[in-house]
């Protein structure tokens, strides 16, 4: 991963596009190649005019589910998102992706989200289905996302869309959890109750399928065991052909444990045991039983049966932003007229305002 840019270095606002109405810059950053996809628009590649490289995912707010980012959002609900980017922004964890920059305006159809560039990708780019892992290596990428939303959830902020997609893995096998699109920041006196279903349906616990509000951490927990899942077996815990009929089996049914790819098709009885117990504590219906971070932590699995040791980050309490990083959270931006800067890429579209 390259060097990481610092927040607000914003030295122009602006757009600017190619003769084909394609966006090549924004703000300084000037637009690459497209590195990933997702349900509400695409990453590219970018480079600041400092030199820098970054990626920056664009979303197309007509397809965006979070109300927050529309043109009618009320001066409340953007205070609110803005003190949340302003939080992200702090977030200083060896496993979550930093972000730099979230560049915005209301009356304009995209929001660009700048953050680090990571050179390794995507641990499974397909969240469907993926060849498994070998299981030190998934114990391994376990520990680091366990560590990340654990720290996370201590400085009260829920991601709500962990899958194994949104993990990234430099070339030291480094993770970094990637994509707060969905994240929801609590004050320190607030219930973390959330009305409103976000995430990939394949890594949504059952509670958030019932139509009732739920506790967004012990969802995010139920995510983190639904992605060791298929590190391990190389599919979701569900899988179905229909979203109906994915519900219903996150809801009732049960999960199938599969025997561990290997030299004999299995692993041995020790092995597999200690894995899917850990799983069987994390995919737990019964919020009263499902496992806790400081449960899987102290897992024998998780330890490598007691070689190592597994500590949970230690944080001095929720992360305290000022009115001034509230204020200038979001980068506004202008749309240029159209000038040609060079080759047309198809990362962005300059339509016009309220388009």
């Amino acid at each position: 991963m390259g060097p990481s840019l610092q927040t607000q270095i914003t030295t122009s606002n602006e757009v600017t596009a190619d003769e084909d109405g394609n966006v090549i810059k924004v703000n300084g950053y000037k637009l690459g190649a497209v590195i990933g996809t997702g349900s509400f628009g695409v990453v590219v590649r970018a480079r600041h005019e400092t030199g820098m490289f970054c990626a920056i995912k664009i979303i197309d707010r007509k397809r965006l589910k979070r109300a927050q980012f529309g043109p009618r959002t009320s001066n409340a609900s953007r205070t609110d998102l803005k003190r949340e980017i302003a939080i992200q922004k702090r977030l200083r964890h060896p496993n979550i992706l930093p972000l730099i920059e979230v560049i915005d305006d209301p009356s304009h159809p995209k929001t660009y989200m700048v953050t680090s560039f990571v050179d390794g990708g995507a641990l499974m780019p397909d969240h469907s289905k993926a060849s498994p892992l070998q299981e030190c290596r998934a114990r391994r990428l376990m520990v680091q996302l366990v560590s990340a939303v654990d720290y996370l959830h201590k400085h009260n902020i829920i991601h709500k869309d962990i899958k194994p997609s949104n993990l990234l893995v430099d070339k030291t096998d480094r993770l970094l959890l990637s994509d707060f699109g969905a994240a929801q920041a609590f004050r320190d006196d607030e219930d973390p109750m959330i009305n409103r279903t976000d995430g990939t349906m394949a890594f949504l616990a059952p509670e958030m399928c019932s139509g009732e509000a739920f506790n967004g951490k012990l969802t995010d927990i139920w995510a983190v065991g639904a992605t060791l899942f298929m590190m391990i077996f190389g599919t979701p815990p569900f899988v179905a052909d229909t979203a109906q009929a994915l519900i219903d089996l996150i809801q009732e049914g049960d999960v199938n444990y599969p025997p561990r790819p290997g030299s004999a098709g299995v692993t041995t009885r020790e092995s597999d045991h200690d894995v899917v117990g850990l799983l069987k504590s994390i995919l737990e219906k019964d919020l009263s039983k499902r496992a806790s971070f400081a449960q899987i932590s102290a897992h024998p699995w998780s330890t490598d049966y007691g070689r190592v040791e597994f500590l949970l980050p230690e944080v001095e309490g929720p992360i305290e932003v000022s009115e001034k990083e509230i204020a200038t959270a979001i980068s506004a931006y202008k749309v240029n007229s159209v000038r040609t800067l060079g080759s047309p890429n198809v990362a962005g579209s300059a339509a016009a305002p309220g388009q």
